[in-house]
């Protein structure tokens, strides 16, 4: 359990979380931080083809997308830095 705090999948889906905690409690009253870190705020935001589309996304779908992401981008993160780990560890 204490393993945990050192991976970047936990920070990333907690820092996420929060952001999306403070959002839903309106502490974030134009949206900044959630438009920072969304990817489907950055896919309206870039594309306005897909725009007309994410209007219609239900606001709880876009906060689970959003720490979904975040989730998986650490476990990308933290396989990178295993691998890195163990060749350095083989060669040595």
């Amino acid at each position: 359990m204490r393993g945990i705090f050192k991976t970047f999948r936990f920070w990333l889906a907690f820092i996420s979380l929060a952001i999306v905690i403070i959002e839903i409690f309106g502490f974030d009253e134009y949206a900044i931080l959630l438009a920072l870190i969304s990817p489907v705020v950055w896919i309206s935001i870039n594309f306005p083809v897909f725009n007309q589309i994410v209007v219609f996304f239900p606001i709880v779908l876009t906060y689970v997308i959003t720490v979904f992401f975040w989730f998986m981008v650490g476990m990308v993160l933290d396989r990178i830095i295993r691998r890195l780990k163990s060749k350095s560890h083989d060669e040595q």
